[in-house]
């Protein structure tokens, strides 16, 4: 991931794109892929049935957070 975010920036860099959209861009791609990792790490989370009323404030902090940095 990070050496296409690399690639991306060089190959824009060269082409002398409007360098705050390409700096906009590597933002939210890095955005995304923090997004993608954090669903894949919870997807593959799974607490056991007795632990289920220990994770929930876990979920709903992380839902929280995840709202609020889409909305910035």
């Amino acid at each position: 991931p990070v050496a296409i975010m690399v690639g991306y920036a060089m190959r824009h860099w060269k082409l002398r794109a409007y360098l705050n959209l390409v700096g906009d861009n590597l933002y939210y791609l890095g955005l995304l892929y923090t997004l993608v990792s954090l669903a894949a790490s919870l997807y593959e989370f799974s607490p056991k049935e007795e632990d289920i009323e220990s994770i929930t404030p876990i979920i709903t902090n992380f839902g929280v957070a995840i709202f609020s940095t889409i909305l910035r």
